[in-house]
């Protein structure tokens, strides 16, 4: 389900979804996935940060009618993740006169570990079914296409574990970045 988490009180609001789609599947979604994805997100308010490859010029028909409340930024290189936080920081400040401060991912495996790779994640956690614990096709830190090499997240000695937690079948696994040295 493509929505993102309610922010903690005081804010006690929507934050704004970007969603990362270099090929511009969002024009194909069906419209209950649509009405989800733009479910609490008005012209003043929260909205929803399109970034997709140079190939897709415009939105088309389909999202037409959320004009108002979708931004396109067809800015998307695969792993060139500074242009892409700069372009969505620049946009927001244009449309709200403030820069983005912080942005909350979600994504699969691959993701974290690209942006992992990519030296753009502060702290992650990780939510994995324990049922999948042990197996490798999802293992973060390994993208398993041959000639990437890469490390599990256990062996990477840039992130530090900090808790880890059972939350019903799931097991939530928090890191943070060494390059913070607050737990000392």
């Amino acid at each position: 389900k493509l929505t993102s988490r309610d922010s903690a009180a005081p804010h006690a609001r929507h934050p704004h979804k970007i969603i990362y789609d270099p090929k511009g599947r969002l024009e194909t979604a069906s419209d209950t996935v649509l009405a989800a994805l733009f479910e609490s997100t008005d012209p003043k308010g929260p909205i929803v940060y399109w970034c997709t490859g140079h190939s897709v010029k415009a939105p088309g028909k389909k999202l037409a009618k959320y004009q108002d409340r979708l931004v396109h930024l067809p800015i998307v290189v695969l792993g060139d993740w500074d242009k892409l936080f700069i372009g969505l920081s620049l946009k927001h400040k244009e449309r709200y006169g403030y820069e983005l401060q912080s942005i909350f991912v979600e994504g699969g495996s691959q993701l974290l570990t690209l942006l992992m790779r990519a030296d753009q994640l502060d702290a992650c956690h990780i939510f994995v079914r324990a049922g999948v614990l042990g197996g490798s096709k999802h293992r973060i830190g390994q993208l398993h296409r041959g000639e990437n090499p890469s490390r599990d997240l256990m062996e990477r000695d840039d992130y530090r574990l900090l808790a880890t937690q059972q939350i019903e079948d799931d097991v939530l696994i928090e890191c943070v970045h060494g390059r913070y040295d607050f737990w000392k």
